[in-house]
C-alpha cells in the first residue's frame, strides 16, 4: 500500500496474496519479527498499566491518566524492543548474507571474508532489516485518518 497508495486494502491484499499465497503474508524474519511484535505489546501493555495507575493515584482524570500512560509505554516500548529487535534482524541477515558470498567465492566456514565482502554482508543486512518499514508507514496513515475522522465525524 505505501508504493501504491491508490489501491484500496482488498487490491493490497491480492498483491500480497499473488505474491506467495498465505505465505506472503508471513513475510518477514523469524523468529525475530515474533520477538519485536510479541514483546512490543507486552511491553506496552505493562508499562502502560503501570503508568495510568500512577497517574491516577496523583487525582488525574481517567483522559489524561490513558494519555500520559500511552505515551510513557509508546517510550518505553521504542526504547526496550524496537532497538534490539532491529540488531537482532540485522546480524541475522547480515550471517545469511556472508554465507551466501561464501558459497559464491568458494570460501570455506574457516575463511575469512575480505574488507568489501564485509561491507557488502553488512550493507545488505542493513537494508534488509528495515523490510517491515512500509507497513509502519501504513499502520501510522491509518490510525492519523482515523484519529481525524473522529475529530471530523465524531463517535458515529
Amino acid at each position: 500500500m505505501a508504493a501504491n497508495r491508490s489501491d484500496s486494502f482488498p487490491v493490497a491484499m491480492k498483491r500480497v496474496w499473488a505474491r506467495g499465497g498465505v505465505a506472503g503474508y508471513c513475510q518477514g524474519l523469524i523468529p525475530w519479527a515474533w520477538i519485536e511484535a510479541s514483546s512490543k505489546g507486552t511491553v506496552l501493555l505493562f508499562v502502560a498499566s503501570e503508568a495510568e495507575y500512577q497517574v491516577r493515584m496523583f487525582g488525574s482524570s481517567e483522559f489524561t491518566a490513558g494519555i500520559l500512560a500511552g505515551m510513557a509505554g509508546g517510550v518505553a516500548q521504542a526504547y526496550a524492543t524496537v532497538g534490539f529487535c532491529t540488531c537482532m534482524k540485522t546480524a541475522e541477515i547480515t550471517r545469511l548474507a556472508e554465507n551466501t558470498i561464501r558459497q559464491i567465492t568458494g570460501k570455506h566456514d574457516d575463511q575469512k571474508l575480505g574488507a568489501g565482502e564485509k561491507i557488502l554482508a553488512s550493507a545488505f543486512g542493513g537494508g534488509r532489516s528495515a523490510w517491515n518499514q512500509p507497513i509502519e508507514v501504513i499502520r501510522v496513515e491509518i490510525q492519523s485518518m482515523k484519529a481525524m475522522a473522529f475529530i471530523i465525524y465524531g463517535n458515529r
